[in-house]
C-alpha cells in the first residue's frame, strides 16, 4: 500500500519535471521567433 503511494508521488514529480521542461522549450521557441521577427524588421 505504501509502495503504491510512493510510486504515485514519484510519477507526479516526474510529470511535473517533464511539463516544466516542455514549457521551457516552448519559451525558447518563442524567444527565437521574436528574435527572428526583430531581425526581419531591422
Amino acid at each position: 500500500m505504501i509502495s503504491n503511494l510512493i510510486t504515485f508521488v514519484l510519477r507526479l514529480l516526474l510529470q511535473g519535471l517533464h511539463t516544466s521542461e516542455h514549457v521551457r522549450s516552448i519559451d525558447h521557441r518563442t524567444d527565437i521567433f521574436h528574435n527572428h521577427g526583430k531581425h526581419r524588421l531591422l
